[in-house]
């Protein structure tokens, strides 16, 4: 059976599931935090979207919103805003998650760009970062560090999944 057709359950790999959120978290605080990296693209946000193709039984919405609340705890951002945020951008891949889990791995790559292009659009307007000279170019290349980070992602994540169920 192939992966593209095959839909996992929550109850099956639940412990991935909590595991890639939280490591994703630690990843962008880190990233954020320790490393002074503010414009790399958000893992958390990444990761939400591979478990939001890969598992048809749950919306993930609710998801989206705790991860949101929690990012924005983290940044000290205003409260709500990146749960605002997660939340539409799951919304949006919900629409198309079965037509996206279909397309090879370098057009799921543009999805992602396209997608993560919206959420620096809104992201800017809800939270107007401020930006000059290199930081500008940098937050504007974010959605394709994104589309470039999306096949590591999603090869390392379906690995583990394909661990845990089958062996």
């Amino acid at each position: 059976m192939t992966t593209k057709v095959f839909s996992l359950k929550l109850s099956d790999v639940k412990w991935l599931w909590l595991a890639s959120f939280l490591i994703g978290l630690v990843l962008d605080t880190m990233l954020m935090i320790s490393a002074d990296i503010h414009n790399a693209p958000s893992l958390t946000l990444l990761i939400l979207i591979f478990w939001t193709t890969q598992i048809f039984e749950h919306t993930h919405l609710f998801s989206a919103f705790i991860l949101g609340l929690l990012f924005d705890a983290i940044l000290a951002s205003p409260l709500g805003a990146h749960a605002l945020l997660f939340v539409l951008i799951t919304f949006m891949m919900l629409r198309i998650r079965q037509s996206f889990k279909a397309f090879p791995v370098w057009q799921q790559s543009m999805m992602i760009v396209i997608y993560y292009a919206i959420f620096q659009a809104l992201s800017w307007l809800l939270l107007q970062p401020a930006l000059s000279g290199a930081g500008w170019t940098f937050y504007v290349l974010e959605p394709v560090f994104a589309g470039l980070l999306w096949p590591v992602i999603t090869m390392t994540l379906a690995r583990f999944t394909q661990k845990l169920l089958f062996h």
